[in-house]
Order: structure tokens, then C-alpha cells, then sequence
């Protein structure tokens, strides 16, 4: 080729990537401006001036006390804001975001409209980064789904090709059309409302990495689906649920490095309200290194449930989190339930505790549960008032095993130390109930609090490597009766394990029925100071229906 054609290509080539460049570097004005744009199905077509957007009601539309908006593209960077501004009769703000892009949120959300509500919808997906926040004094919803459905029926679709209707009746229901609903990722963010409201954040799989959502005396409720369906939530002053019956598969939801749901109530300074509640509805539950927290730091009673937990599939729950509805003021806790395929709790603690106020029950029920590395489900009181009760039930099994890092057991626990406040029932039921080390114990020490029923339900119990099952009390409290009623047998293999009552004074009832009861070593029966030569108490009775064999 001659050396003049070789040097038209060369500058040929060059000024086509000097062009290009250049046609690169004149779009980025326009991306970085156009962060919040209009799609002008509502108001007016464009984008808005920022970094400080204003979004305006003459740029949506008002039925009644809802504000509808209509974006194509909505992102907040980081040191940006979007505010929204009203009149004062707006209850609701609904924003859609139809432009087929994930929005990113790293700056500040706010509404100047005293006590509306903020829903903000984008089917392609939302991404908060860790600096996101609200200023909202009233309630925050975030969703992936395809439309917003009202309580006439209305829907208020996030798709400019499908038939919106807007209408004056309050939200109800998140609707999802797909099989892949797009994700939510709340990466360090902390996003809190105001004393008594809601944060929702319902959509595909949901992600939260650190960062927290607080929802003071309020409720937090996170749903994760993955079919079509509507994810119906209930207004504030109704009984709290979310509804996801309809859909055929949930999604994944995961919580790690020190991700907080916090519903714990705050109230009026100086006294402390109830705590609210935490509503999470999945498919699967990865939590790990993570806490959610629906304690009552006041004086006035919670009721109902703090804690609500709903997984179709396994809920894992490992490395140190916690989950509790403690009763930290003078009022009673709220309820903790969970509710999943399998449970594998592996060092960390679910339960409710509290040195004042009555402690909240606990029910936790599943196919399997297992509980390792240290894992605890417990009630425990430390005040006057009673401590809440304790339920594990599974349809298949239940395993215990393992100790944590410091030593502590895993185990079912209701316990009342240094108090006058009784202990919670504790009932545990399972066709096969194997524990390898472990405890499920009511303890009472140090205090005159009493013990009371410990029930246990099961087809097959074994036990083995120091594990046990019964009462001990150690204060002047009674101690409270145990029951174990084995279907087909019992099992106990080695010295150091066994079913047994204590107690200082009087020991409480040891009751065991099963058709065959092997010990290898064990030991089954009932004590009291009294007879161990200390002063005061009497003997426990035991009742037995079995065949021993040695």
C-alpha cells in the first residue's frame, strides 16, 4: 500500500475517534442533567434543574388528597435532593418511573407537605446507596411493582402502555405482573421516618447490606416475590399484615454486615412509647451479622405481634443476630413469631427479654428446626412482671447442638433471675427431637420468682453429649412441672445427659410417658435441697409410664 493511502487511513482513523469523543463528551451534560425528568403523561415533558429538584404539584397530578407524578428517569447522586411540595390536603404522594431505568438514590428524600405519605414506584429496579436518606413526616414506600392498586379497586400502573385510572380512595396493594420482579438494594443506607410510621420496601429479590430502616413505633414491612400478585398491606390503624397468599413463589431476601430493622418504640420523651412492628414476607431469609428490633422502651402496653416473620422456603439466621421484641420500660412487649420451611438458627438469639415490663411470647414453628453453634430461642425476665412464653413446633424435626465461641449452649430457654416475676411456659413439639449437647431449661435464680410448665411433645427423643431437658431453681421460687410424652421412645446415651427438676424448695412435678426409655449412663429423676441435706424444700414427684431398659 503506498505511503500516501497508509496516511489518509491513519487520519481518517483519528479524526473518527476525535468525533466520537466528542459526541461522547457533549452527552454527559446531558445525563448528569437529567437525573429527574418527566415523561409528560401528567404535566409537563423534561427534565429537572438540580441538584436540588423540586418537584412541584403542578407537575403531576391531584385527585383528592392523592399527588400522582410521572418521571421517565428518577436519580438522586450523592449531596442531591428531590423535594415535594403541595398543598396541605395531600395524604399521598404516588410517583411512578417509566423509562425501563434502575433509579439510584444516594441523596436526601423529602416531602414539604406536612404528614403525607411518599410512594415512589420504578419496575426496572431502585438502588440506595449509603448516603441516601428521608426527610418524609409521613410514611415511605418503596416498590418494584408494576402498579399501585387502591382501595376502589383503581390501578395506577408504572407502565405508559397500560390503562391507569386516578382515583381519590387510599393505597392498598403493591401489584406484580411478572415472573422476575426487578430487585431493591439498600447498600448502607439509613432511611427513618417519623414516630409511628411505615417504611415499605416490596419488590424482587431485596438486598441490604449494613444500614438500617427505623421506623420508630411504627412498622417496617419488607416483601420479596417472584410471580405475579398483589402484596396487600393494612393501614396503620387496623391489625398490621402483608398479605402475599396470591403469589405462587417469593423472592430472596438477605441481610448482612450489620443490617438494622429497628421498631423499637421511642414515644415521648421520658416515658417511651410501645414498640411497632416488623413485618417480612419471603421466599428465602438470609440474615446474617444483622438485627431487627421491635422493643418496648416505655410504659404503655404493646399488643398484638412486634415481630412478624414469614418465609415459604429456609430462613437462615447465623453469626451473632439477633432478633427481639424486649420489654424495656414498664409496658408489655409485643409478640415475636416466626414461621418458615426450615429454621437454622446457628449462634445467634431469638427471643424476648426485659427487667421491667412482661416480656413478649415467642413462637417460632417449621417442617425442621435446628439450632448449633451456640443458637437460642429464650424468654427471660429480670423484673416483677411475667415472662413471655415460648413455643417451638416443627412437623418433622427439631436438632439441638453446638455451643458458641464463649462457651454458651445452644437451647430453649425461660427464665426469671434476680426477679419476682414468674417465667413463661415453654413447649417444644416435634416428631423427632435429637439433641447433641444442649438445653431445654426454665431456670429461676436468685429471686422469688417461680417456674413454670416445661412441655415437651415428641414421637423420638434422643439425648446425648450433656444434653437436657428440665427445670432449675435455685431461688425461693417453686419450681415449675416437666413434662415429657414420647409417642415410640427415649433415648439417653451417656452419662451426662438426662431429664431433671430442681429446686431449692419445692422441685415441681417430672413427668415422662413412652412406650421404651433406654439409658446408657443417664439419669432421669427429680431433687431438692431438702433432700440433698439443705435446709427448707421437699422432693419432687416423678411419674413414669415406660419399659426401661438398661
Amino acid at each position: 500500500m503506498p505511503a500516501n493511502s497508509r496516511k489518509h487511513q491513519v487520519r481518517t482513523l483519528v479524526i473518527r475517534v476525535l468525533l466520537s469523543s466528542a459526541l461522547l463528551l457533549t452527552t454527559l451534560p446531558v445525563l448528569s442533567q437529567g437525573q429527574i425528568t418527566l415523561d409528560g403523561s401528567l404535566g409537563p415533558r423534561g427534565p429537572l434543574a438540580g441538584p436540588n429538584y423540586r418537584v412541584g404539584a403542578d407537575l403531576g397530578q391531584i385527585r383528592g388528597s392523592n399527588l400522582f407524578h410521572s418521571f421517565g428517569q428518577f436519580n438522586v447522586q450523592t449531596g442531591e435532593s428531590a423535594s415535594f411540595t403541595g398543598p396541605n390536603t395531600i395524604a399521598n404522594i404516588v410517583g411512578r418511573v417509566t423509562g425501563g431505568q434502575q433509579s439510584f438514590i444516594d441523596g436526601r428524600l423529602r416531602s414539604e407537605i406536612a404528614g403525607a405519605n411518599l410512594f415512589l414506584l420504578n419496575p426496572s429496579g431502585v438502588l440506595f446507596g449509603q448516603h441516601a436518606s428521608l426527610d418524609v413526616s409521613g410514611s415511605f414506600h418503596v416498590s418494584t411493582a408494576d402498579f399501585l392498586r387502591f382501595a376502589d379497586g383503581a390501578k395506577f400502573s408504572a407502565h405508559l402502555g397500560q390503562e391507569s385510572v386516578l382515583t381519590v380512595a387510599p393505597p392498598t396493594a403493591f401489584g406484580f405482573l411478572g415472573n422476575n420482579p426487578a430487585a431493591i438494594t439498600i447498600q448502607g443506607s439509613r432511611l427513618r421516618v417519623n414516630d409511628g410510621k411505615t417504611v415499605s420496601v416490596v419488590g424482587g429479590d431485596i438486598t441490604m447490606v449494613g444500614g438500617s430502616l427505623q421506623a420508630p413505633s411504627g412498622r417496617l414491612q419488607l416483601a420479596s416475590v417472584a410471580s405475579p400478585g398483589e402484596a396487600v398491606f393494612s393501614r396503620l390503624e387496623l391489625a398490621t399484615d402483608l398479605q402475599v397468599d396470591n403469589f405462587a413463589r417469593l423472592g430472596r431476601l438477605e441481610l448482612s454486615q450489620g443490617a438494622l430493622l429497628d421498631a423499637s418504640g421511642v414515644g415521648i420523651p421520658g416515658s417511651g412509647g410501645p414498640g411497632g412492628t416488623v413485618l417480612i414476607r419471603s421466599g428465602r431469609l438470609m440474615f446474617d451479622r444483622s438485627a431487627i428490633f421491635a422493643n418496648n422502651l416505655g410504659n404503655v402496653d404493646g399488643t398484638g405481634l412486634g415481630v412478624d416473620i414469614g418465609i415459604a422456603a429456609d430462613a437462615v439466621i447465623t453469626h451473632q443476630a439477633f432478633i427481639t421484641t424486649d420489654g424495656l420500660g414498664a409496658g408489655r412487649a409485643r409478640a415475636l413469631r416466626l414461621t418458615a420451611g426450615s429454621v437454622d438458627i446457628d449462634g445467634s438469639l431469638i427471643g424476648s427479654a426485659g427487667p421491667f415490663g412482661t416480656t413478649g411470647n415467642t413462637e417460632v414453628r417449621g417442617e425442621r428446626v435446628m439450632l448449633t453453634g451456640g443458637g437460642r430461642i429464650i424468654s427471660s425476665t429480670t423484673g416483677p412482671s411475667r415472662g413471655g412464653d415460648v413455643t417451638v413446633v416443627a412437623t418433622d424435626a427439631i436438632s439441638i447442638s453446638g455451643r458458641d465461641s464463649s462457651g454458651r449452649a445452644s437451647g430453649l430457654f425461660s427464665n426469671t433471675f434476680f426477679s419476682s416475676g414468674d417465667a413463661g411456659r415453654l413447649f417444644v413439639s416435634a416428631p423427632t427431637l435429637t439433641m447433641e449437647g444442649g438445653f431445654i431449661q426454665a431456670s429461676a435464680a436468685l429471686g422469688r420468682g417461680n417456674l413454670r410448665e416445661l412441655s415437651v411433645e415428641t414421637g423420638r427423643l434422643t439425648l446425648t453429649g450433656g444434653a437436657i431437658i428440665g427445670s432449675l431453681a435455685t431461688g425461693s421460687g417453686k419450681g415449675g412441672n416437666v413434662t415429657v410424652s414420647a409417642r415410640e421412645s427415649v433415648s439417653i446415651s451417656d452419662p451426662t445427659s438426662g431429664i431433671a427438676s430442681f429446686a431449692a424448695g419445692d422441685p415441681g412435678r417430672l413427668s415422662l410417658s413412652a412406650p421404651t426409655v433406654s439409658i446408657n449412663g443417664g439419669a432421669i429423676g427429680t431433687s431438692s435441697a431438702a433432700r440433698l441435706g439443705f435446709v427448707g424444700g421437699r422432693g419432687g414427684i416423678l411419674q413414669s409410664r415406660q419399659t426401661v431398659s438398661p
